[in-house]
Formats: C-alpha cells, sequence, structure tokens
C-alpha cells in the first residue's frame, strides 16, 4: 500500500514525464514508455524476455517522431499542425474542418499570473530550445510542468510535516484541473487524433485517461477527509 508521501511522489514523476512529451524533442525511451502504458492499457503483451521490442529501424523511427513533433506543434503550414495552448484549443472544433481558437488571450495572462503567485517558472525547464522564444504561459507542456512543480511542493511540505501547507498545494492542483487541464485536454487528444493520429495522438490519449483518473482520485481524497484512495 502506498502513503500519501509515496502518492504525490508518483503524482509529480506522472506529470513531469508527460510534460517533458510536450516541451522536449522524442527519444527513444519515451518512446517505449508511452508503448508500454498503451499496451498496458489495451491489454495487449508487446513484451518478450528482453523486454518491449525496439524496432530494426529504431533510428529511422526516431527521425520520424521528431519530424512529427516539429510538424503538430511548430510548423503551422505542416497539415498536421495542433496549436498547444489552452486559449486555441478550448475553441477547438472538429466539423466541417479542424479549428481553433486565438492564442495569447487574457486566459493566457491568467494563467502567467497564477504561476508568478505560485513562484513557478517555465523557463527554468529543460526545453526544445524554440520554446524560449515562446512567451505563452498556456503551452500545454507548461501546465503539465506546473503540476508537477505543485506536486514536488506538496511533498516537501509533507516531507517537513507542514500538513496545512501540503493541502493548500493539493487544493491548488485540484482547481488547476477543474478549472484548466481538464477543460481542455480532451480536445488536444481529438485534434491529434484527427490530424497527426500517430505517436503524439497515442501519447495525448493516455494522458487524458491517466488525469481523469488524478482528477478522481484527488477529488477522493477531499471528500474522504485526506485520506488517499491509493493508500
Amino acid at each position: 500500500m502506498k502513503d500519501v508521501m509515496d502518492w504525490t511522489r508518483d503524482r509529480f514523476h506522472s506529470y513531469a514525464f508527460f510534460a517533458s512529451l510536450l516541451v522536449e524533442e522524442p527519444t527513444l525511451e519515451k518512446w517505449l514508455t508511452i508503448q508500454r502504458l498503451s499496451s498496458s492499457l489495451s491489454g495487449e503483451l508487446l513484451e518478450d524476455k528482453n523486454g518491449i521490442k525496439i524496432p530494426e529501424e529504431a533510428q529511422a523511427t526516431m527521425e520520424s517522431l521528431r519530424q512529427d513533433y516539429y510538424d503538430c506543434f511548430f510548423v503551422p503550414m505542416s497539415g498536421k499542425y495542433v496549436p498547444p495552448y489552452e486559449s486555441a484549443l478550448r475553441s477547438f472544433k472538429q466539423k466541417p474542418k479542424p479549428s481553433f481558437g486565438k492564442i495569447n488571450t487574457s486566459l493566457t495572462a491568467q494563467i502567467k499570473q497564477q504561476y508568478e503567485l505560485t513562484g513557478f517558472d517555465p523557463y527554468r525547464l529543460e526545453l526544445f530550445s524554440p520554446l524560449r522564444n515562446i512567451s505563452l504561459a498556456d503551452h500545454v507542456g507548461f501546465e503539465l510542468a506546473y503540476m508537477a512543480y505543485l506536486c514536488q511542493q506538496e511533498h516537501e511540505a509533507r516531507k517537513e510535516a507542514r500538513e496545512g501547507n501540503a493541502e493548500r498545494w493539493l487544493e491548488i492542483q485540484k482547481e488547476f484541473m477543474a478549472e484548466h487541464l481538464s477543460m481542455w485536454i480532451p480536445s488536444l487528444a481529438e485534434a491529434l487524433r484527427t490530424l497527426e493520429n500517430g505517436f503524439y495522438a497515442q501519447a495525448i490519449k493516455i494522458l487524458e485517461i491517466w488525469l481523469h483518473e488524478d482528477n478522481q482520485d484527488v477529488k477522493n481524497y477531499f471528500s474522504r477527509g485526506g485520506i488517499c484512495v491509493e493508500c
């Protein structure tokens, strides 16, 4: 059984991993992790005694994934482009053809202010270099990294027996999920299924499923008076 410290630490690692998929170029290790998670969800066995089989054309696969990363999130004319910003994705419409809302809205400024109030600086992250020139706080990778940061702050507070502070950090997470991530991650998943339907669609679908479960776990934690469901 997990205790609340382990639960918080595991949540930190999960959010940090999903954030890294969006703010860094793909790696073979990340590809393998998504394949394991996907096989776990589908019930398919993709492993032999040596673990997940790495394609013989692994190098070509990685080059293709890197190109998909650029096309999906940085090249508007690619045919696969999905603007990775909450402000754009809240207004995503699939028909008659995929369309998105405006970027850099008042919502972007609101999220930037929340980062500042809680001490989070996304530009301290390991970032794909072009992201350092994009000053939009509602980037999906930044929002996921923010959740990892909040989990880390909660974990530190619990480690120092500052339970009141820890509960407040968790409350901020609950609010941010309800007001932001839960409102548009499904649209990101749908947009990627429509326009890319490859590795990133697969990864964000897994994120969507995991985020729903995490959101429910956090709600249950509070409804049960601070008892971790997984503990």
